[in-house]
């Protein structure tokens, strides 16, 4: 965790300990969550619970502190984002990656990385966003943080106070490739890559390595991002296998 104080960076380590009671109601098991779990799984969508829980507790935690910055554990920072958190809007309460969809009207944003200003609005929202997602995944309906937060933050606070961070300097997952190839153009924008949009620990892997080594101007880069394309087009292309065979299947059962 990392909390702005003025135009400059205190930075803290922050020793979360939730009680069992917590966890028994978020439905996680600490054995069970010693391992890597991959996106979409129930034990993920549990896990993502405590986000909220943790970031409240580092607002509530340092006093000299203007805010909190949040960041899942598959980004790759390219250098301090003092300077862009600095520049944000004294109006915006919490600003998150912006993962809109092209043409739409309304905002989707992306919980990856997200900077929470301290306030008794953002522990009041925090609050009632874990809670509502551990009240959800108690009765079965399991929804991740994302989805929770883009459903629900409007309930909690006014729309105008939530706002996207700068996409060309908190860049997300599926521009990689665009990253890959024009990475000179947006060098200099560039806070932080987000490797999401991609499943499994060792493809994560792969894309942060291709996006370093590019970014420290190392040739090897080139081959980190052959194993990235290679595999970017075995998954398309099993996709299309099992979809035709669904469309066979579909068709001989009419």
């Amino acid at each position: 965790m990392r909390s702005v104080i003025g135009f400059q960076y205190n930075e803290y380590v922050c020793f979360h300990q939730i009680s069992n009671e917590t966890l028994s109601r978020a439905g996680c098991d600490v054995g069970e969550f010693s391992k890597y779990v991959n996106f979409g799984k129930s034990e993920f969508v549990k896990l993502t619970a405590l986000k909220w829980l943790i970031i409240l507790e580092s607002l509530k935690s340092h006093e000299d502190s203007m805010g909190t910055l949040f960041s899942d554990l598959d980004v790759f920072y390219f250098r301090s984002p003092q300077a862009s958190i600095s520049r944000l809007p004294d109006s915006n309460i919490v600003s998150l990656q912006d993962d809109s969809r092209p043409n739409s009207t309304r905002p989707y944003f992306c919980t990856g990385v997200m900077y929470w200003k301290k306030g008794q609005l953002s522990e009041n929202a925090l609050l009632n966003l874990f809670e509502q997602q551990v009240t959800s995944n108690s009765l079965g309906k399991l929804i991740p943080d994302e989805t929770m937060f883009n459903r629900n933050y409007f309930k909690f606070m006014p729309t105008d106070v939530v706002r996207t961070l700068n996409p060309n300097s908190f860049v997300i997952g599926h521009k990689f490739f665009h990253l890959a190839h024009r990475f000179h153009k947006v060098n200099s924008e560039m806070v932080c890559f987000h490797a999401n949009y991609v499943i499994g620990q060792r493809r994560k892997y792969f894309r942060l390595r291709t996006v370093e080594l590019r970014y420290r101007k190392k040739k090897v880069w080139v081959v980190f991002y052959l194993i990235v394309l290679l595999d970017w087009a075995k998954v398309k292309i099993l996709s299309e296998i099992k979809s035709l065979k669904s469309k066979i299947m579909k068709e001989r059962n009419s």
